[in-house]
């Protein structure tokens, strides 16, 4: 997830690239939920 924070506010990412990175974060998200046993 920081490599993705980074990315975004290092660089002038492009619309494609915020789109990548949208995807990326809600891919981790899924992955390690903080509350597990909440759906959404």
């Amino acid at each position: 997830m920081g490599r993705i924070v980074v990315e975004a506010l290092t660089t002038e990412p492009s619309e494609a690239d915020l789109g990548r990175l949208l995807k990326c974060s809600l891919v981790a998200g899924a992955a390690f939920s903080l509350y597990p046993s909440l759906e959404a």
